[in-house]
């Protein structure tokens, strides 16, 4: 299971721009000391890489000018690790979490250009992770809880095509209504996210 913060690294690295160790911890306001073993436990388990070294934009006050070296953290290229990365995403957080992070992943740069180095063959290992794993899928009342999130306008998890149908009973149990009202309130997650797209736009 992955922690709050390594979510946060994962929609971070959805840019496909490359992060340093220090720019990932500016934007998640740590310690690069305290990030360093959270990327690495990331590393370990193949969902992220480190890429080639590029010059750094670290501004730096007690050093001489010139040129320094980083190197940018990556989400992984390898259709096995993205299949580590949905399930450790899936198994780490509540339903809502889960859904909204992998919407994010849906509409990335980085799962453009997997598409377009593994094709149907990534769709296929997404949908069929998401089928075994997530709790709505595998839920035979998976029908109720995909009304309860279409009527709210909440994000659908990541499958293409495989669950586009409609749905038009209504809501009769009282547990699901309960639901309902639950899944109204967006995630801790979710509103991180937001600011820190808001705090980007600001900064270009």
């Amino acid at each position: 299971m992955l922690t709050e913060t390594q979510v946060k690294v994962i929609l971070i690295l959805l840019d496909n721009e490359g992060h340093a160790g220090w720019e990932l911890a500016n934007i998640l306001e740590m310690n690069n000391s305290n990030l360093n073993p959270i990327l690495k436990k990331l590393e370990q388990i193949g969902i992220i890489c480190q890429g080639v070294a590029r010059r750094s934009t670290q501004k730096r006050k007690r050093h001489k000018e010139g040129d320094y070296k980083e190197f940018p953290y990556y989400l992984s290229n390898n259709l096995d690790n993205i299949k580590t990365m949905i399930k450790e995403l899936i198994q780490s957080g509540r339903i809502l979490d889960t859904g909204f992070v992998l919407e994010i992943i849906k509409k990335s740069k980085y799962i453009k250009s997997m598409r377009r180095k593994f094709g149907k063959d990534l769709t296929k290992t997404i949908g069929d992770e998401v089928r075994e794993n997530y709790p709505p899928y595998a839920n035979s009342r998976f029908k109720v809880i995909r009304q309860l999130v279409d009527r709210n306008k909440l994000h659908a998890p990541f499958l293409e095509e495989d669950f586009e149908e409609s749905i038009e009973n209504d809501l009769e149990d009282p547990t699901e209504k309960h639901l309902e009202r639950d899944l109204k309130m967006p995630s801790e997650l979710e509103l991180w996210y937001d600011k820190y797209l808001s705090n980007r736009l600001d900064q270009e």
